[in-house]
């Protein structure tokens, strides 16, 4: 299972767990659609340990 499949698995399951996609095909059109399906963010691999902590920061910030 990839991770947007996950995701969706886990909404329909109505499990709200905070969600960061990470993978290594990137693409606006994935993002917006990782979005959609209710993630808080996408990036991509490589992952940038930096850009990485401050997304997460943000992110737990925002809760």
């Amino acid at each position: 299972m990839i991770g947007l499949e996950l995701l969706r698995q886990m909404r329909m399951d109505h499990l709200m767990t905070p969600f960061v996609l990470v993978n290594a095909h990137f693409s606006e059109e994935l993002q917006a659609e990782a979005r959609h399906a209710g993630a808080l963010a996408a990036i991509s691999k490589p992952l940038n340990a930096i850009r990485l902590c401050d997304l997460l920061h943000s992110v737990l910030k925002e809760r």
